[in-house]
């Protein structure tokens, strides 16, 4: 029977994974939402979408090509992932035709890809293709593709928009590619908060801005063909391979003169063992005097340490009559030094080439690297604060940025939390210093920042600092502290303070308290050797002058009796809930009285008993009594005795 019911659980299980799977269609010919509950969406062929049919494609949702398989887009594909639901498709090729449906900011339909992570089917393949369709890519990772984006069209003058942001693009497995490639003359190309790795080149054509992006080891980049007024701003360039190409190649007969403001970039360094000769940035003018470009500006520019042995800038074009030039604007950048002669070494222009058109006039340059972009605001900056109580720590985030992120902790001790929790508790087993780390990544978990902190952790108290008030009735002269500490030996210290501005190193010191009034009392054990510090604070009330405060060992408790009738006494359940048992031995048969008395040393029950010769158990009235410290005093023929209780209820 339980073999039959196991394998009946099996058969369950294996029904439930075949259908939380579902097969693309060839042919798309409605509306569909794809959603979590059909994920993986397989992809067993060419697939297309027709004319006027919208595909939505939810959070968290996987999208996979079994083969080398596309889906052309005549009507509307959207990917609509969030931070922390992220859409993937593997091994994808979509291809956006001209009858797709364009994005549009004021509907937020068309063509969109929010929070994907997108890969190639391998070297030489493409992602997204479009062809004079508008389109809008924000918070995506690429990767493993010759172009992740491809952008051509047989009409010259089309005019698309596209807008990229906040995504990552790396090339293919060799390094190679562009991850960005448009070739339509008068598109609309905007890319900002990127970053660009491992790749080989961008291509770009038409109207161009790029703003705020790092490219970091681009093989071969190059920024040309650009029409119209555009912009690269506020760039980093870091370990270019072979430098920066700004093509100003254009045609004699285009209608209007582009322009280029491309200001307020970093340049780290540059070189490769092929390539020592490649500046930061060559200028390509390649029809010369004739070339129908406009307007060139590198102004505020960051040019620092050249690995290669080429100039920083080169200005690469025929000129035609060497007697004639131009002038190009460069000023107010830092080329990393102050010196002109050292500057103008840095730049190969029509001074050092008269067949070369074009001088590059570099005077204001700046003393000190330029400051004023920021780079990536995306990405959060890491930061946490942290309480301890003793080896138990709570870790908080702090961390700040403009839009959502992860984080992962270790803890120095071998243990660590990669569950995005922001607030987080750890317990450390041993004591010593340990390195805690806030790693902050993004969605992707792309690493962002971190923060490191040290956690000293001392070893554990081995003692308590404890006590308690006492009063014997038939003398209420004294007040008792019954010292209660555990954990100390022999070579425990101990140190009293009064509340009076008076104190004792004594282990049982006596003490008299010259006026009434409340006093707090305070205890302090310490024993360096084996790690032993404790203290304690209490306060009573005098309420008369000449009262003598005396220190003895809960040990020694009932020994505070004279020699009388009762042989021993004991008070239970302890600690009490409301109701209190006494047992005491008698001697003989006598009158007793029982009063229990506060911390404070005042009376607040009192009850007469008569006791019978052995064994006698009395049931105590404490009912009504708040929870709190009290002794039980017992008077028999001016005998005292004292036995101490709590109230816990």
């Amino acid at each position: 029977m339980k073999k039959q019911l196991l394998l009946s659980l099996i058969a369950f299980v294996s029904i439930t994974i075949a259908k939380s799977q579902t097969n693309i269609p060839a042919l798309i010919t409605s509306n569909q939402v794809w959603d979590i509950s059909g994920s993986p969406y397989l992809l067993n062929q060419n697939s297309y979408i027709d004319t006027g049919v919208s595909v939505i494609v939810m959070p968290g949702v996987e999208v996979r090509a079994t083969g080398s398989y596309r889906i052309d887009i005549n009507g509307e594909f959207q990917a609509r992932g969030k931070w922390d639901s992220i859409i993937f498709f593997n091994k994808m090729d979509l291809q956006f035709s001209k009858n797709s449906k364009d994005y549009k900011s004021s509907t937020g339909r068309g063509a969109y890809f929010n929070y994907c992570k997108l890969t190639g089917n391998g070297s030489g393949v493409r992602i997204i293709s479009v062809t004079t369709t508008s389109l809008k890519v924000t918070n995506c990772v690429f990767s493993d593709a010759y172009n992740a984006i491809y952008m051509q069209s047989s009409y010259p003058y089309d005019t698309i928009v596209t807008d990229i942001s906040n995504s990552t693009f790396s090339g293919d497995i060799y390094g190679y590619g562009a991850p960005i490639s448009c070739n339509i003359m008068e598109s609309k190309l905007t890319v900002t908060n990127c970053i660009f790795k491992n790749a080989y080149n961008i291509y770009t054509y038409g109207n161009v801005v790029f703003k705020n992006n790092l490219f970091y080891k681009m093989t071969n980049l190059n920024f040309g063909y650009m029409f119209g007024n555009s912009e690269i701003s506020c760039n980093r360039f870091i370990k270019l391979k072979d430098g920066l190409t700004l093509d100003l190649n254009t045609y004699n007969n285009y209608k209007v003169k582009p322009n280029l403001t491309f200001t307020n970039n970093t340049f780290d360094s540059i070189g490769n063992s092929t390539s020592l000769a490649k500046p930061f940035i060559e200028i390509s003018r390649g029809q010369s005097l004739y070339a129908n470009f406009g307007k060139l500006v590198v102004n505020n520019n960051n040019f620092l340490t050249n690995v290669g042995k080429g100039s920083k800038v080169g200005i690469n074009s025929n000129n035609q009559s060497p007697t004639k030039t131009d002038s190009l604007n460069f000023k107010d950048n830092y080329w990393g030094s102050n010196d002109s002669t050292t500057i103008a070494s840095y730049i190969k222009d029509y001074n050092d080439d008269i067949t070369i058109y074009g001088r590059a006039i570099f005077a204001n340059w700046k003393n000190a690297p330029i400051i004023g972009c920021s780079y990536n605001t995306e990405c959060a900056r890491a930061n946490f604060v942290y309480t301890q109580n003793d080896s138990i720590i709570t870790f908080k985030d702090s961390s700040f940025g403009s839009k959502p992120y992860r984080v992962k902790w270790k803890f120095g001790d071998g243990n660590s939390n990669n569950s995005n929790q922001k607030n987080i508790t750890h317990s450390y087993d041993v004591p010593g210093n340990y390195r805690a780390v806030l790693y902050v990544t993004d969605t992707f978990n792309n690493l962002c920042d971190s923060m490191v902190k040290v956690i000293v952790i001392k070893s554990k108290s081995k003692c308590v600092a404890a006590y308690y008030f006492a009063v014997d009735s038939s003398d209420l002269s004294v007040v008792y502290i019954v010292n209660k500490s555990k954990g100390g030996n022999s070579d425990t210290k101990f140190y009293w303070t009064f509340g009076d501005g008076t104190g004792s190193n004594l282990t049982n010191p006596n003490h008299t308290f010259a006026s009434p009034g409340r006093y707090q009392i305070c205890l302090t054990i310490f024993d360096t050797l084996v790690n032993c510090y404790s203290t304690f604070c209490d306060s009573v009330v005098i309420d008369t002058a000449g009262i003598e405060l005396l220190v003895i060992n809960q040990d020694d408790l009932l020994n505070i009796k004279k020699p009388g009738l009762i042989n021993g006494i004991s008070v239970y359940p302890n600690p009490s809930l409301g109701r209190l048992n006494l047992k005491l031995n008698n001697y003989k048969s006598n009158l007793i009285v029982v009063e229990i008395i506060n911390s404070n040393g005042q009376v607040v029950k009192t009850q007469a008993l008569v006791s019978t010769l052995g064994n006698n158990n009395f049931a105590l009235d404490v009912e009504g009594l708040p929870n709190g410290f009290y002794c039980v005093a017992i008077r028999s023929e001016n005998v005292a005795y004292t036995a101490k209780f709590t109230i816990e209820k």
